[in-house]
């Protein structure tokens, strides 16, 4: 009698796996702790039995499950946890902080098929809804256009996946839910919200317009693509910015110098950085999207810098009552060393400690000298006939066949060629200094 009672319970008890689940799709049954939802595709939920303290098991399902009666319209699942549960929902899907102008990545904590536990099995699928607008019926497993497998993933797992063909500097809302193979769909997700970036600049041949001692000038394209693309006018704006330290790339800290505009027609922007004769620096131009997230287009380094081969020349004692101009026997010779073409700017002024009585001027006087500039191959020294630019502390730019031009000139000097400066110097009419005197002579570069 015993033996045959078990029989007839076991046989409830698997009607109960198989049958429970059409005697449910008509109702649903919820309690603060309890959930039953045992319908079709657009349910979803946890069955009554997951609670914080219990959670379905599968020792009946295998007793009564063991069968390879399948079909592609059939499926036999394993433990009850296949028969009578749903996939849980995922509450963090997020957005990561690395999103392109045409493309969002989206993480999210893999969810388990009973609450948190159970993993995913195979043929189970998560479908994703991504679209720029949240009505009307957004948000309904019709219009998820994004399904990827969700096989053997553990609960509790990073799951990760990036999608294109977005539009640039435009807000996406997505949200998604889990199918297991049985047909069974999980509440829909958290919604989650980002922008995509705009479209970043576009290098040009001459990105450098301008480079003078402590401002530089770039230019990027963009506006005007070929076609036109309407995404290259979503930009907010711009931000353009060097560093000497490749944005701490090379070494932790270091400044960033920069400079910003709103203006979505302006295609170059200027930032000052101290030294730039004297150090590389690296540049990037950055588009801002609405959210003032920056798409970023790396101009690379520029080393703009020049050396010279003396510090100073020695004009040696002057008998004023004996000569009234002398011209160096030695030069100077101003290399670049940088990695763009220079041209040179010359000037100068009195550098006497304590403070001479003598000016640097273009006519001789009382107190009063001249000092004038060449760029000329040598020794010998040139003639002082052919001395005719006068260097003053207002600064000068070489010219091809104009100013402190000889036989050499000063302008678009290419990376690693020299070029070698002589000087004429004119004595004053009468001075009241008796000592040494110091004349000091700074050269510097500019873009050509």
């Amino acid at each position: 009698m015993t033996r045959l009672r078990a029989v007839v319970l076991l046989a409830l008890l698997a009607t109960a796996c198989f049958g429970g689940r059409a005697a449910a799709q008509q109702t649903e049954q919820t309690s603060p702790t309890q959930k039953l939802r045992l319908a079709s595709l657009s349910s979803g939920g946890h069955h009554g039995g997951a609670t914080a303290n219990s959670k379905l098991g599968g020792v009946i399902g295998l007793a009564v499950a063991n069968s390879t009666a399948t079909s592609a319209n059939h499926i036999l699942a394993l433990g009850l946890l296949n028969l009578m549960s749903y996939p849980n929902l995922v509450t963090d899907l997020a957005t990561l902080d690395i999103a392109g102008a045409n493309n969002l990545t989206l993480q999210w904590t893999s969810p388990g098929h009973d609450g948190g536990v159970g993993a995913l099995q195979s043929g189970t699928s998560y479908y994703i809804r991504l679209a720029s607008y949240t009505v009307p019926d957004t948000f309904q497993l019709a219009y998820a256009d994004v399904v990827f497998s969700t096989a053997n993933v553990s609960p509790g797992a990073l799951v990760s996946a990036t999608f294109g063909g977005l539009v640039a500097n435009t807000t996406y809302f997505v949200g998604l839910w889990t199918k297991d193979r049985a047909g069974n769909l999980s509440y829909f997700s958290n919604r989650s919200t980002d922008t995509t970036l705009a479209k970043a600049p576009v290098a040009l041949a001459n990105t450098f317009l301008s480079v003078q001692p402590s401002t530089v000038t770039l230019a990027w394209g963009g506006l005007t693509a070929s076609p036109p693309d309407p995404q290259y006018k979503t930009s907010e704006g711009y931000v353009l910015e060097i560093s000497s330290t490749n944005f701490g790339q090379l070494s932790p800290g270091g400044v960033i110098n920069m400079s910003s505009t709103t203006d979505v027609l302006v295609s170059t922007l200027s930032v000052t950085f101290p030294d730039l004769n004297v150090t590389t620096n690296y540049y990037r131009v950055a588009s801002l999207n609405w959210r003032g997230r920056k798409n970023y287009l790396n101009v690379g380094k520029m080393n703009f810098q020049i050396t010279q081969s003396a510090p100073s020349v020695d004009l040696g004692a002057i008998d004023m009552t004996l000569a009234q101009s002398t011209v160096s026997m030695s030069s100077i010779v101003v290399t670049n060393v940088g990695d763009l073409p220079v041209t040179l700017i010359i000037s100068g002024d009195m550098a006497t400690v304590p403070i001479s009585s003598w000016t640097l001027t273009t006519t001789v006087g009382v107190d009063s000298v001249t000092l004038q500039g060449l760029w000329n191959t040598g020794p010998p020294p040139p003639a002082e006939v052919a001395f005719g630019t006068f260097i003053t502390p207002t600064p000068r730019i070489s010219q091809v066949a104009g100013n402190y031009a000889g036989d050499q000139n000063g302008v678009a000097v290419p990376p690693g060629q020299s070029r070698t400066l002589w000087f004429r110097l004119q004595t004053p009419t009468s001075t009241s200094s008796n000592s040494p005197e110091v004349i000091g002579v700074d050269a510097r570069a500019v873009l050509p």
